[in-house]
């Protein structure tokens, strides 16, 4: 596994707009590995894209090589989720604290199609975007699934402690000294849940309207409008969409339809958090110590309010809150934590108890040893995994304006002052893409003439032979 620290420099290399240095931190920091975790391949996609246009096909394939990790585990999944509860319980005990392949949180999930969308859109390829879209759609019905089967098989793993008289930890409001403040709050609260991204749905909704196809895109604002309510872009696309499609059908559009999508901040930094909890046992308390993951306290996100291209304003609306999404994630993932803590704290301290007895009775010095190294296993269980997907936005804004073509002036206010640049406007349906990063912008939208000629996926990644025969109406059904 990379070294934590060298990650953490990439990161904070990234947070101050330092793109090349970021890049070069997050290669050097796991040059020596042979086989590459997730992450890596997630944080080197996000940062390549802002070195420009030009690095979207390599994006995209390190990108879509964190997708085929997120395929085997939907492949996985989907056979468990037959499983009766105990055996499901070993398979979703196997997946929290672990060292192995690390598996995208939900929310990366549901990101993870987002980003690859979006860069295929503006590479100017809409038929790879629809893709996307319908993955999307398919995943989160697995995750609405699995997290519906594994919060009854807890709820059934707590009657039974309650029942044998097992002694253990399934509220965080009972661990000492744990922030619970971090992980709740109104905001937090009031998400539909952790996976579901507002924004990637509009952005599905949009691309569903651009091909034509309106009872594919009314689902995606729909959805965008559940999980975000009284967004007045998300209603007004809603109300629009059948009149938008109609003139496509009609010959097509004399302007361009623009949509803005903006990134602000950075997703907040996972640490471990120690805490000290006593268990009662025959010899009396013994003190465990759980090491559970914890989010950092949230920074300020910049809102930059809207945008000007040409004379037109475009008001931008929050579509994603990442910082919100990834401490609900957290927060509905900690009865899993604390439940699989306190069965590795029970072994542990049976297996402690067993060895110091057969120390005492037969006065050997070899089990006295190793009676001591299970006290020491003892003190401390669980595993706190620390990483992520790191290199988010915490909020994603968008906005919408019709443009006429050709070149217009693009406006962003920035927390260093306002940055304009001339774009080329030539699509019926354009998307221009921000990422405000140091205090400036990075600014990409696709060209004015069609898809990139050298928009290249690598032939090791397959994400792109799914069947549309199976996937096409799995996003209206939604």
């Amino acid at each position: 596994m990379a070294n934590q620290k060298a990650l953490g420099e990439s990161n904070n290399a990234l947070r101050a707009g330092d793109i090349p240095t970021a890049l070069t931190i997050l290669e050097e920091a796991h040059k020596s590995e042979k086989e590459k975790d997730t992450p890596y391949y997630l944080d080197k996609g996000e940062i390549t894209k802002y070195l420009g246009v030009q690095k979207l096909s390599e994006s995209s394939s390190s990108l879509l090589r964190a997708d085929s990790v997120v395929q085997d585990w939907q492949a996985k999944a989907s056979v468990n989720l037959a499983k009766n509860t105990g055996d499901f319980l070993n398979y979703f005990f196997a997946s929290i604290g672990s060292n192995s392949t690390y598996e995208p949180k939900d929310y990366e999930k549901s990101l993870l199609s987002y980003e690859l969308a979006l860069n295929h859109v503006l590479a100017g390829r809409w038929d790879l975007a629809t893709v996307e879209a319908k993955k999307m759609a398919e995943r989160e019905t697995i995750i609405n699934q699995l997290h519906e089967k594994s919060v009854a098989a807890l709820s059934a793993k707590e009657s039974e402690f309650r029942k044998n008289r097992v002694q253990s930890y399934t509220r965080i409001d009972n661990i000492n000294g744990y922030p619970v403040n971090l992980i709740n709050s109104t905001e937090i609260s009031n998400l539909k849940n952790a996976y579901q991204n507002a924004a990637a749905h509009y952005l599905a909704g949009y691309i569903f309207e651009q091909q034509g196809d309106a009872g594919m895109a009314a689902p995606g604002y729909r959805t965008a409008l559940e999980l975000k309510p009284n967004n007045g872009l998300f209603e007004l696309s809603l109300g629009l969409v059948d009149k938008n499609v109609e003139t496509i059908r009609r010959g097509g559009r004399t302007n361009s339809d623009v949509l803005v999508i903006v990134e602000t901040g950075s997703i907040p930094r996972i640490t471990s958090h120690k805490s000290n909890l006593t268990f009662n046992t025959p010899q009396g308390p013994k003190i465990v110590t759980f090491n559970l993951p914890v989010i950092e306290n949230p920074s300020p996100t910049y809102d930059p309010g809207s945008v000007n291209i040409g004379a037109q304003r475009a008001i931008l609306y929050q579509a994603a809150n990442l910082d919100a999404m990834s401490r609900r994630q957290l927060r509905d993932d900690m009865p899993g934590y604390l439940i699989k803590a306190s069965m590795q704290a029970a072994t542990q301290l049976i297996a402690q108890a067993a060895a110091q007895a057969a120390a005492a009775k037969n006065n050997n010095q070899n089990a006295g040893v190793f009676a001591s190294l299970l006290v020491g296993m003892a003190l401390s269980v669980g595993s706190a995994d620390v990483r992520q997907w790191s290199t988010l936005p915490s909020a994603i804004y968008m906005g919408r304006a019709t443009i006429a073509k050709g070149e217009n002036n693009f406006s962003i206010p920035t927390p260093s002052g306002n940055f304009s640049v001339p774009l080329q406007f030539g699509q019926d349906y354009q998307i221009v893409h921000v990422r405000i990063l140091g205090g400036r912008a990075i600014v990409s939208t696709m060209g004015a003439t069609g898809a990139m000629s050298d928009y290249k996926i690598s032939n090791r990644d397959t994400s792109f032979n799914l069947s549309n025969a199976v996937l096409k109406n799995s996003y209206a059904l939604q």
